[in-house]
């Protein structure tokens, strides 16, 4: 008897094992399944790097710029009022610009303007408003005064171009033209458009 029962017993609980056994094997593959998500760390795709912000990193106040040769022979001075240097491009925004260059021969260039926009070193300066660039005299050779409202000085070639109007004044000599491109070392301009000159009769 005791025997029969046994046989039922275990004939029962297979029953119930092939019945039930793979529903209860697919939650556990499941649950183990959802913690190994949550286990798991999510890599994020590569992010382009952000466009560069056209914003200063660092202003100026009141201040001056010196730049010397190998030979430590002051070159070039560059002062302002308040100056605003932009990472993007590299670039020092100066207000109420003011700039002394001295060349090789000791040749002096100054430049003055409302605002200028000057590279890294200096060796290019963008002058805006009431712009101005005096060459001084220096023995035989005279100076000139550049005039305009929009000037750039590369200051190491020591030329001035201008696609606005400007004026040129010259040992008596005032002309006023579209377009200028100057080359001291040459001692020519080129003048493009309408061209005006006026001659000084008392200037020596």
């Amino acid at each position: 008897m005791s025997e029969l029962l046994l046989h039922r017993w275990w004939r029962s609980l297979w029953d119930w094992a092939s019945t039930y056994l793979p529903v209860i094997m697919m939650g556990l593959l499941a649950l183990g399944t959802w913690w190994l998500v949550k286990q798991t760390p999510l890599f994020e795709p590569a992010r382009a790097p952000a466009a560069p912000v056209h914003e200063p990193d660092y202003w100026m106040s009141h201040f001056t710029v010196h730049r010397f040769d190998a030979q430590g022979v002051l070159r070039m001075q560059l002062k302002g009022d308040e100056g605003r240097h932009y990472p993007d491009t590299n670039m020092l925004e100066v207000d109420n610009v003011r700039l002394r260059a001295v060349g090789l021969q000791g040749e002096i260039t100054t430049a003055r303007a409302l605002q200028g926009l000057s590279n890294h070193d200096g060796s290019e300066l963008r002058l805006k408003g009431d712009a101005v660039v005096e060459r001084e005299a220096m023995g035989e050779t005279p100076g000139i005064t550049l005039i305009g409202e929009s000037l750039l000085a590369l200051v190491p070639q020591q030329q001035v171009v201008s696609t606005e109007p400007v004026t040129i004044e010259r040992a008596g000599l005032r002309v006023v033209a579209a377009t200028l491109s100057y080359d001291h070392g040459t001692q020519v301009a080129q003048t493009s458009g309408k061209v005006q000159a006026t001659f000084n009769s008392v200037a020596k």
